[in-house]
């Protein structure tokens, strides 16, 4: 049974031998003009970019190593959520801004007294040019 096949096949192939070797010609010449088409694609401006983006995209995973980046983007992320925890725990907006507010008062209160004082003075000294020169 299976030598009958096998008979049936080859000569199968025998007969149709033209046929064949047509469709091999055939397969051949659409390789080559297939290379030639994919040669013109290649030197054409869409090719070009799109050799540009791969290369783009490929100097962004060398510069942009994502696992020591995800480790830095997760201890901001860690921080910020810490933040605002405390920034809730505090009650918010308004109530925020006045401790934040009192807070730098009660720190920097010689610093500001400071200020004044010298803005005052600088304030007498302009106002006292300013009238010698007008004389």
């Amino acid at each position: 049974m299976g030598g009958t096949r096998q008979v049936t096949q080859i000569s199968a192939l025998f007969e149709n031998w033209d046929m064949y070797s047509q469709l091999l010609n055939d397969s051949l010449n659409a390789q080559g003009t297939l290379a030639e088409k994919n040669a013109i694609y290649m030197e054409s401006l869409a090719a070009q970019l799109e050799r540009l983006g791969t290369e783009t995209e490929r100097t962004y995973s060398i510069l942009f190593d994502t696992e020591g980046y995800n480790s830095l983007v997760n201890l901001g992320t860690k921080a910020l959520e810490m933040f605002n925890n405390f920034i809730d725990g505090l009650g918010g907006g308004v109530n925020v801004l006045t401790y934040f507010g009192s807070l730098a008062v009660n720190i920097f209160s010689k610093q500001i007294a400071d200020s004044i004082l010298k803005s005052e003075q600088n304030l007498k000294s302009f106002l006292s040019n300013a009238s010698n020169i007008k004389k």
